[in-house]
């Protein structure tokens, strides 16, 4: 079911729950659940499907509203009963779509639904007793018991269902199994057990024996010792004669005689057992057993074996039930005697048989169950290309969190933000550079204090988005495992009682996790994070799994973007003036240009732009002048280049596909498992063509400026301005270039391309923390400044000219290496940082909101 079917569906689940809702009689309910029905079922053609629109149903109330109109008071009308098989209906979709999530089942409040679900039972177990006779309650009470045994099973399978029938009317329920299965006060029309109430039964009984063993004592007994007084234990043992004469002919043989030892096993104290055996109950018994088991030939499915296993079982246990017969010995005796008459050895030996068939078919489960499990195994490992919503995002996270984390997606969307570009004029440059703007940030710099703490995420820190919004801090930081920490760092944090039951409020704020990147392993570390540029609603990732996704904040929804196995992205870039442009750096060191309103496998534009392969660590774009990019390589240079010259470029011929596809593009395919081949095109230029272009005469405006250093250079980023360029590099240094705009007019390359400023700065950061990485001050109308980490576990905030104007640090507080930081986008004295164990850090005046 594709993504927009399944929001109309839900657009149709809510406005019909909302006329329930509003519906005046139970008529109406009625019509409208039967409407609710249909149209579930006209989605619920797999698992698949089903577990979707489970989702999704869930999210607009769907369990809330069973509930009330399974509880609710009335006189018991045609109407009424209606509208309870509706409903219970409903409510076995609602614990099967459950268990199709289970072992990671939804949240919700199970101990809740303890209490609150045995009313529901109680009350459809009301309306039986009261109208038993009535024709049309025998629908209800078949759909209660499969109800019933959906929820048994349910709750069994998470943590047992003890608790639940704990608060259930046991001896109510007792009461519809003897109808069930003796057809005792009802007309005759329906005198002969219902073979499918008969199956529920069945499986309710089995279910309760093995779950809760105790009660049986205390309710069945008492319950079936009622029924013997009320109706004569003659009755009850000539219903039981008749049920196992007729099971082998209908095929419910196996059932019949499970009930009838279940109940044998619980009863041999009532007076039931002394009838038991006067109306030969026992030898009837004995011929459905051997009438079923001798059926057919030898044991070929193991379906078969199931029920013949279960038969032997029921044989051994009905001897054992006779042999506590004492009072009626000669009765006994003459039931061992027919046994034997029908060749026990024969029995015995098809037991044998079975036996060994369960053995081999035992084998082969566990053989399919290593096999599955591989397959799920490998399955896990594999990314997701499909878009996700917020529920799958948050995982298992409790309804709450994910609601939560939507009000605060939807608090942003009120306000556009737009990233803000300077001028890049001599004059305006020269007003920012004033010293009643340094002594501004200088000031706000030193204000700065640790405002809130928090572990954000469970990973090491790999990057980081500050939100624009003004109303509040709100940061985004990737981690090392793909996952996404959202953090409201000054919001209220959670109340939590201590021991003199006085309510304290936890500190850190609030913060949400969203898994965007997946499998979560060291291989989708989150490489990039950016907002889009002309509206802070989305947001961009991008990450090692050769991946990068926009995650909508109005829909909720991750898309997947773009795709290139052999792409492994180290970081990217996108111009202001648009969101659709995307220049990406990877560790092969290639240059990629995507244009998202064109198909990326057949406009996409990759260039190599190193002979040896370096990795381009980071990419930069101009946001005055787009098409100049700045580079940062682990070749220990740093490059000025413009693109309008790269376009020009041709398609490489050694990276072309076989004639039959495409003369202009190179093809790579992607074998993903379980899934179809998913081919990915994209238009490369390899180095040997980019090399002879910068050689020859036209190229030589391609690029612009190069500068070499001692070691490789991690990052390099242009300032709002457009202006100027800070470097983050290896050999302990950042680097400040200061380009006057008229030098970029000319295409030629710069006479000069060397920094103004150079900060010693250790940047040995080793293998267990992640990459410094210098970044400006986003907003245009500030003095320029940046902030980075150092590895004395505090923040440098560091002017353009070089000059140092604040050092942030608390020995008390931060003991680790802030090795991510970055400044809010408008507001001066504002800083986030993150460290390795996934702990981050709001820098902020504490006398500012």
């Amino acid at each position: 079911m594709s993504s927009a079917n399944e929001d109309e569906t839900l657009r149709k689940a809510e406005r019909l729950i909302a006329e329930y809702r509003s519906a005046s009689s139970q008529r109406e309910k009625s019509l409208k659940l039967e409407e609710f029905t249909k149209l579930w079922a006209s989605t619920s053609e797999t698992d698949d499907r089903r577990a979707g629109m489970f989702r999704g149903m869930r999210h607009v109330g769907l369990l809330p509203l069973i509930l009330d109109a399974l509880t609710a008071q009335g006189p018991v009308t045609m109407d009424a009963v209606a509208l309870q098989i509706l409903m219970l209906a409903q409510l076995q979709i609602f614990f099967y779509g459950c268990s199709l999530e289970i072992p990671n089942p939804w949240p919700m409040h199970f101990r809740q639904l303890e209490k609150s679900l045995p009313k529901t039972f109680n009350n459809s177990f009301d309306m039986i007793e009261e109208k038993r006779r009535e024709d049309y309650i025998i629908p209800l009470r078949l759909v209660t018991l499969q109800t019933l045994t959906q929820t048994v099973y349910f709750f069994d399978k998470l943590d047992g269902s003890a608790p639940f029938l704990n608060h259930m009317d046991i001896p109510k329920f007792l009461g519809i199994f003897w109808t069930c299965a003796f057809s005792l006060p009802v007309p005759s029309a329906h005198d002969s057990i219902s073979d499918t109430e008969l199956l529920e039964v069945s499986q309710i009984f089995i279910a309760l024996n093995n779950t809760v063993p105790s009660w049986k004592i205390s309710y069945f007994s008492a319950s079936l010792s009622r029924v013997v007084n009320e109706h004569g234990s003659a009755r009850i043992a000539q219903r039981i004669k008749e049920l196992c004469e007729r099971a082998p002919s209908d095929g419910h043989g196996p059932t019949v005689v499970s009930i009838m030892c279940l109940i044998a096993d619980v009863v041999s104290n009532t007076p039931i057992k002394i009838e038991f055996l006067k109306a030969g109950v026992p030898k009837v018994l004995l011929h459905t057993f051997w009438t079923w088991i001798r059926v057919g030939d030898d044991i070929q499915a193991e379906e078969e074996l199931a029920v013949a296993m279960r038969m032997f079982e029921i044989l051994f246990a009905f001897l054992h039930f006779l042999s506590t017969a004492t009072i009626y010995e000669a009765l006994m005796k003459r039931t061992v005697q027919d046994l034997l008459d029908e060749d026990f050895m024969m029995i015995i030996g098809r037991y044998v048989v079975a036996a060994q068939y369960q053995e081999r078919f035992m084998e082969e489960a566990l053989e399919r169950e290593r096999e599955e499990e591989l397959k799920r195994a490998r399955l896990a490992k594999l990314p997701r290309h499909h878009d996700l919503d917020l529920q799958t995002l948050s995982g298992d996270a409790p309804t709450e969190e994910i609601e939560s984390l939507r009000s605060a997606f939807t608090a942003l969307l009120s306000t556009k933000h737009s990233r803000a570009v300077g001028s890049g004029t001599t004059s305006r440059d020269d007003e920012l550079k004033s010293d009643q703007k340094l002594e501004e940030v200088r000031d706000a710099a030193k204000k700065a204090k640790i405002r809130s703490r928090a572990k954000v995420t469970q990973e090491r820190i790999y990057s980081m988005a500050y939100h624009p919004t003004t109303s509040k801090d709100l940061v985004f930081f990737g981690d090392k495992y793909g996952t996404i920490g959202i953090w409201d760092p000054l919001a209220r944090g959670e109340e939590i009682v201590d021991e003199d039951g006085e309510v304290q409020v936890s500190e850190g704020g609030q913060h949400w996790n969203m898994q965007v990147h997946w499998p979560r392993t060291s291989k989708t570390s989150v490489s990039g994070m950016k907002f889009d540029p002309t509206d802070a609603h989305n947001l961009i990732t991008s990450s090692y799994d050769c991946t990068m996704r926009i995650t909508s904040f109005e829909t909720g929804i991750s898309r997947e973007i773009f795709h290139a196995p052999d792409t492994l992205i180290s970081s990217f870039d996108m111009p202001p003036e648009n969101g659709n442009e995307i220049w990406i750096s990877d560790v092969g060191g290639h240059l990629s240009h995507l244009d998202l309103r064109e198909d990326s496998r057949k406009t996409g534009r990759r260039f190599e732009m190193n002979e040896t392969g370096h990795k381009i660590g980071c990419v930069s774009i101009n946001p005055v002048s787009p098409h100049f990019l700045v580079t940062g390589s682990n070749d220990r240079t740093l490059k000025l280049w413009d693109t309008r010259k790269l376009f020009t470029l041709p398609i490489s011929v050694a990276s072309r596909p076989p004639a039959a596809a495409a003369p202009s593009t190179r093809r790579s395919k992607v074998k993903k498992e379980e899934e179809d081949d998913d081919e990915v095109w994209i238009n490369e230029t390899s180095f040997e063509e980019v090399d002879k272009y910068l050689q020859s005469k036209k190229g030589r405006g391609l690029l612009r400026g190069e500068h070499s250093s001692g070691a490789a250079v991690s990052a390099a980023y242009w300032d709002p301005s457009g202006r100027r360029i800070v470097s983050t590099c290896y050999d302990d240094h950042l680097r400040v270039w200061d380009i006057a705009p008229a030098s970029l007019v000319l295409d030629t390359q710069l006479p000069k391309f060397a920094p103004t400023a150079s900060i010693r700065h250790n940047c040995q950061t080793g293998r267990w923390l992640t990459i410094l990485k210098a970044q400006w001050m986003p907003s245009p109308d500030v003095f320029p400044h940046f902030v980075v980490g150092n590895m004395n576990q505090s923040l440098d905030i560091v002017g353009f000219n070089g000059e140092k104007l604040a050092n942030l640090v608390d020995r008390s507080l931060v003991t680790a290496v802030q090795a991510v930081a970055g400044c809010h986008p408008s507001k001066v004295g504002r800083y986030a940082s993150g460290n390795a164990s996934g702990r981050c850090v709001l820098w902020a005046p504490e006398d500012d909101a």
